[in-house]
């Protein structure tokens, strides 16, 4: 099995692995060496209470630290067109997220979400803009109340 060897001083770069807490992956990585875990954000608002229990219990029991998140909006989650989530709808689910985020000790999420902010060609991109600003501004208001960087 790889092993990282790790070397003193204070310039070093910090390396993680993505993957989910409930996974293989995770017990993984640490065993391997990874200095942190990264999960899928977009699965913390929509998971069951039970199954976040359960993440939080193995965090616990294997230790790693679980500082990062990608994939912050679910690709059904549509910011943009008829199908489009209502702010609010986006704000419930990130309060979700952002929260159980917080229990897990992340502290850095990666917006990415590339499916979900597609939008129609038809649509006027000025529109697409403005909409994106105020999804991002709904984010940051998050990111602030919980302490996490977007």
């Amino acid at each position: 099995m790889i092993k990282f060897k790790k070397t003193q001083g204070e310039n070093n770069m910090k390396i993680g692995v993505c993957g989910s807490i409930l996974g293989l992956t995770y017990p993984l990585a640490k065993e391997i060496g990874f200095d942190y875990f990264e999960i899928p954000f977009r699965d913390l608002g929509k998971i069951s209470d039970e199954e976040f229990q359960q993440m939080l219990l193995k965090k616990q029991e294997i230790g790693l630290p679980v500082s990062r998140a990608n994939a912050m909006i679910p690709n059904d989650y549509k910011l943009f067109g008829e199908e489009a989530k209502t702010n609010e709808e986006i704000s419930e689910f990130l309060e979700i997220g952002f929260k159980r985020a917080k229990q897990l000790g992340v502290e850095l999420v990666v917006l990415g979400s590339g499916a979900s902010r597609k939008y129609p060609e038809e649509m006027d991109y000025q529109q697409v803009e403005k909409h994106l600003l105020e999804v991002c501004n709904i984010i940051a208001d998050f990111s602030e109340k919980y302490g996490i960087l977007v």
